[in-house]
């Protein structure tokens, strides 16, 4: 399943890394973020909810506006 992420405070390299280690215990196959578009596509072996990803960023202090399934390839 993929899903793709909207963190508005998303600002920096420092942040990027951030949100990636902190999605790990997540267990995932793939992580991509984009700086520019402020967005992380995250690619989960089994269903997780919305609620337990915003959970994660947000316990980082970033803001998640937006989460829904990723279109398209990775």
């Amino acid at each position: 399943m993929k899903k793709l992420i909207t963190v508005e405070n998303m600002n920096c390299k420092h942040c990027q890394a951030k949100i990636e280690t902190a999605l790990q215990v997540l267990n995932p196959s793939k992580i991509k973020t984009n700086l520019a578009k402020k967005t992380v596509k995250i690619y989960l072996n089994e269903d997780v909810p919305d609620e337990k990803i915003k959970e994660i960023i947000e316990k980082e202090d970033f803001n998640v506006s937006k989460i829904e399934l990723a279109k398209g390839l990775f």
